[in-house]
């Protein structure tokens, strides 16, 4: 394998990441002549990456850039334009397109769970790219009532301009679903949900991945709810991002790879 196409990550920082395991371990199953890189890229340098990462077919994008890589993009798909988050850059034609596949990340998780947002009271923890992501979510799929809790509300307010959503410093309102947008519960450490007590039919998601039952999921789960890890949405925008790129969706290897790299990293 050459690596003529070359894909990737940018964020910061990016070693919590699986991908390039993931992803290099499938171009080789798969024969596709194809490298994925994992690059760091600090704030203050992502305009000098953008500029010149032409050299680059595609390449994903995580925290903190989900946002602020917008400006440098040529054009945005619906998704993305509507929720104004993107975790894909594709370049096309001498054109970067934005996608936004973590809407379907949490799509796919949620049905191969079983879970449904429909007429649930939800709580999201996070105000990033990935809330914004997860709120579009709620709305499109007709959640009864959608609250934030954040540690500042000001700024949550301009970061989040959605109507119909509360925002909120503290609760102790009764919900159905509690969803982790933030880095919290990442190798174990943290819980967003620490001082929320969860009842029976109580549904958590995390966006965490590693480790795949965080502490926050297994708090849901010995609570007899229902836990959906942030495995799935990986896997489920990871797919979607192969779909878009390489017109490939191997699920079975995605999954395979993920829980191995996950199993690797663990054992180093």
């Amino acid at each position: 394998m050459s690596g003529n196409r070359i894909t990737g990550l940018i964020g910061h920082p990016v070693s919590h990441s699986i991908g390039q395991i993931v992803y290099n371990r499938i171009f080789r199953d798969e024969d596709i002549d194809a490298m994925y890189l994992a690059i760091d890229v600090h704030d203050s340098v992502l305009p000098i990456f953008m500029k010149s990462s032409g050299f680059m077919e595609a390449f994903n994008v995580t925290i903190p850039h989900k946002v602020s890589v917008i400006p440098f993009l040529d054009r945005l798909d619906r998704t993305a334009s509507e929720i104004g988050s993107v975790n894909l850059v594709i370049n096309r034609d001498g054109l970067k397109m934005g996608y936004n596949t973590d809407y379907d990340g949490i799509d796919y998780a949620l049905s191969k769970n079983g879970a449904s947002v429909t007429g649930k009271r939800v709580l999201v923890s996070g105000t990033g790219g990935i809330a914004r992501t997860v709120i579009r979510y709620l709305l499109d799929h007709g959640a009864r009532e959608i609250d934030v809790i954040t540690r500042n509300v000001d700024r949550a307010r301009n970061k989040l301009d959605f109507s119909g959503i509360g925002i909120l410093q503290d609760t102790d309102k009764d919900y159905d679903m509690f969803i982790n947008c933030t880095p919290l519960g990442t190798f174990g450490q943290g819980n967003p949900f620490r001082y929320f007590s969860f009842r029976p039919g109580t549904t958590g998601l995390d966006m965490v991945y590693n480790p795949v039952m965080t502490e926050f999921l297994e708090s849901i789960r010995a609570a007899g709810g229902k836990a959906v890890s942030g495995m799935d949405v990986f896997i489920g925008q990871g797919l979607r991002t192969l779909d878009l790129v390489f017109g490939i969706r191997p699920e079975r290897l995605f999954r395979m790879y993920s829980e191995e790299a996950l199993d690797e990293i663990r054992q180093s």
